[in-house]
Order: structure tokens, then sequence, then C-alpha cells
């Protein structure tokens, strides 16, 4: 087994950060801080279980949950009725 020299480890943690940081971001834009919270958990928690691949995988997915719960809460202007 390969012996990871701490500069390796330490850009593991940056991009691990910087990945993570996908889902916090769009949560706190579309407000949804505490799922894009959670977003930056898992993807930290999957980056290090999995590297970058599943890291990514679960950015996008929570990125995408943000986007869609956003877009189901956000408020409906009311239809004007057509004039007939």
């Amino acid at each position: 087994m390969r012996r990871l020299s701490n500069m390796s480890v330490a850009v593991a943690f940056l991009f691990w950060g910087l990945v993570g940081l996908i889902p916090l971001t769009l949560g706190l834009i579309f407000k949804q801080g505490s799922l894009g919270f959670v977003g930056f958990l898992f993807s930290v928690v999957a980056g290090f279980l999995t590297g970058l691949a599943g890291q990514i995988v679960v950015s996008v997915g929570f990125a995408t949950g943000i986007i869609v719960s956003w877009y189901r809460k956000r408020p409906r202007h009311a239809e004007e009725p057509a004039n007939h």
C-alpha cells in the first residue's frame, strides 16, 4: 500500500471542502441553509469514503434537491383570468 504524503492529504482535504461548498452555497442562495449544510457534510464524508467521483455525485444530488425544493416552495403569482 502506498503511503500518502502530507501534501497529498492536504490537497485532498482542499478538494473535499471545495466540492462540498457547492450544496452549501446553493442552499444559502436558495434559502435552504439546513439542506445545504447537510449536503456539505454528506459530500465531505462521501469524498473521504469514495473519493472525488463519489463526492461529485453526492454534491450534484444535493444541489438538485435544493433547487427542486426551492422551486416547489416558491410563491406563485395568481394567474389573471382570461377575458372572454
